[in-house]
This record gives structure tokens, C-alpha cells and sequence, in this order.
């Protein structure tokens, strides 16, 4: 598919956009547990680097802590998505 196709704005069809809606929900529930795992290494790099501190240590945790922003920030806008897409498919779909 192009990315103008996976626009749900762009899909007029109720099973597309419903295959959309399953494919983005999955994302976010798979994106939900890289997240909790990543959250668990993030606080434990965090707890190692502050036992003994050292330059690579706390580049590890500054990198994990960064990587968890961005991570969370994704899991966001999928999260937001899936909002606006079943919605959509509950107002025009679900009849």
C-alpha cells in the first residue's frame, strides 16, 4: 500500500477501514509492552549508573531514558489514532 492509502481520512470503504483500525490497535498493544520492558531496563540502567558512577553508565541510561521519551511519544500517537479512527468507523461504519 502507499502511504496515501493507509490515510484513513483517504478510505472510503468500512472494511479498510476497519483493517486499519485492527492493524493500529495491534501496533499500540505490541508498542504498550516494548514500552513496559523498556521502562523496567530505563530505571534499572538509571540504579546501576548511580551505584558507581562512570561516563559509560550514565551514557547508557541518558540513551535509554531518551529512547523511553521517544517510545512513549509513538505509543501516544498511535494510542491517538486509534481514537480518531473508530470514531470515525462508529459514526460511519457501525450502523
Amino acid at each position: 500500500m502507499l502511504l496515501s492509502q493507509v490515510d484513513p481520512k483517504q478510505l472510503n470503504d468500512c472494511k479498510a477501514l476497519s483493517s486499519v483500525l485492527n492493524i493500529d490497535r495491534e501496533a499500540g498493544a505490541e508498542l504498550k509492552a516494548v514500552n513496559s520492558k523498556l521502562n523496567k531496563l530505563t530505571k534499572a540502567a538509571v540504579k546501576n549508573a548511580g551505584e558507581g558512577p562512570s561516563p559509560d553508565k550514565d551514557k547508557v541510561a541518558a540513551t535509554l531514558k531518551e529512547a523511553l521519551v521517544i517510545s512513549n511519544g509513538a505509543e501516544q500517537r498511535i494510542n491517538d489514532r486509534v481514537t480518531l479512527i473508530d470514531n470515525r468507523f462508529n459514526t460511519e461504519c457501525a450502523m
